[in-house]
């Protein structure tokens, strides 16, 4: 009988009769079978008292002590690829049945350091560590000791490279130092700033004392040479200036508006590009200084957009305006636009208008067809019919039009027929145009 308190339910049962039929099954083949863990495996086990199977090859503990019996001088990473655990499994036994790891056939890793540090003093740790067969920290502590300093290797680290280049060029912008570096714009800033701020603490003093050392060495470098080299703000420097007395030097060139005033006066003629192409500010500038000074702008010699597409339209109005456009170097759109206001601003023409004259088109009540016995009449049926609301007229004339497409062939010729239908056709358009 099944023990319903069981978690596993029929597993206890699959669990016995396998243990039964197979008492050498392992565990393993019976966890892959049924599908549960070891522990209750190994309770049925011991309940019905049937013992785990013995390996043919021993357990992991006797394989490795018989390893260490039978070859004593191999090494525990021998013994641990040969048995398939760790090394430190290995060691562990080794230790507990006292047996001393067999020595490299080599020598130790410290008298091969030693060796490959006096043969070869120019190699790095790096290089003689994967020789030995050591971590690299191990070839540091040794060379130290021995006063050997590790050689430079040829391809500096990044932190090195980006101090060199700004020793190098300490006022380069940070995208040529993170260029020539080869390392990004941020660790390059990261580390000038650093250095900035090592400078302060260094002995040449403080920041002051350093922005008073460089304005009395040397009292015509720029401000912006200052702030570059020292580290700090614009306003920093003109205040120690103007503490001190040290003018600002004076441009060789002259001040952007002093240049801009010389243009003006030696060419009162040239567009406000032109001299803001020379002197190297903005036509804006140049427009607000002459402004000021009341100099008059020169008249443009070119021919406005404007009065282009004008001429062009004259010329050639039959062309599109996509033509004239590419022509003129503007849009399509705005084309249009003065092709309208130049339609706009030509005077009309009003044009003759003759005289209206009555109709004298026979209507649909003055036209009979096949005979003029209606026609003789005062009052004819279409009269009658005209009196009726709309729906009822368009009615009566739609079933006349049936009426004679029906007896079309079958009463008087068929081209009379076509005709009577043909004139309330007519009539049936008439009072669909009527307004309503």
């Amino acid at each position: 009988m099944v023990n319903k308190k069981q978690p596993y339910g029929t597993k206890r049962a699959h669990i016995l009769d396998l243990l039964t039929s197979s008492p050498n099954i392992t565990n393993r083949s019976i966890m892959d079978t049924v599908g549960c863990d070891a522990s209750y495996i190994d309770v049925l086990r011991r309940e019905i008292r049937v013992p785990k199977p013995i390996s043919p090859h021993g357990n992991k503990q006797a394989r490795v002590l018989d390893e260490l019996a039978r070859s004593p001088d191999r090494t525990n990473q021998g013994i641990a690829d040969i048995v398939g655990c760790t090394e430190s499994y290995v060691g562990m036994l080794r230790n507990k049945r006292r047996t001393a790891e067999p020595t490299s056939p080599h020598a130790d890793d410290k008298t091969r350091v030693l060796a490959m540090l006096a043969n070869f003093p120019h190699r790095t740790n790096r290089l003689i560590a994967a020789l030995v067969g050591c971590h690299v920290n191990y070839v540091s502590t040794l060379r130290n000791p021995e006063r050997a300093a590790e050689p430079v290797s040829p391809r500096k680290n990044k932190k090195a490279r980006v101090l060199e280049v700004l020793a190098d060029f300490p006022l380069a912008p940070i995208k040529v130092i993170a260029t020539a570096a080869r390392c990004s714009e941020v660790y390059a800033s990261a580390l000038r700033r650093k250095k900035h701020a090592a400078e302060l603490t260094a002995p040449h003093g403080n920041k002051r004392e350093r922005v008073l050392e460089v304005l009395v060495a040397s009292p015509n470098i720029t401000t912006k040479d200052i702030v570059a080299a020292v580290g700090c703000t614009k306003g920093y420097v003109n205040a120690l200036r103007a503490e001190n007395g040290v003018p600002k030097p004076i441009n060789p060139h002259g001040s952007k508006r002093e240049r801009v005033l010389d243009e003006l006066a030696r060419s009162p003629d040239r567009s406000n590009r032109v001299i803001a192409r020379v002197v190297g500010c903005n036509p804006t500038y140049v427009s607000t200084v002459r402004a000021e000074k009341r100099v008059p702008k020169p008249p443009s010699s070119h021919v406005t957009k404007r009065e282009h597409v004008l001429n062009m339209l004259a010329q050639y109005p039959d062309r599109t305006d996509k033509v004239i456009a590419d022509s003129v170097g503007c849009h399509a759109n705005y084309v249009n636009t003065l092709r309208k206001e130049k339609r706009r601003a030509e005077p009309t023409i009003p044009q003759a208008q003759s005289p209206i004259e009555p109709s004298t088109a026979p209507t649909v009540r003055d036209t009979q067809v096949g005979g003029d016995h209606y026609k003789t009449k005062a009052v004819q049926p279409w009269d009658v019919y005209d009196t009726w609301p709309v729906e009822q007229r368009i009615g009566a004339y739609r079933a006349n039009c049936l009426k004679y497409v029906m007896r079309l062939g079958d009463k008087d010729t068929p081209i009379i027929n076509a005709k009577k239908l043909a004139h309330y056709a007519q009539k049936l358009v008439e009072v669909l145009e009527e307004p309503q």
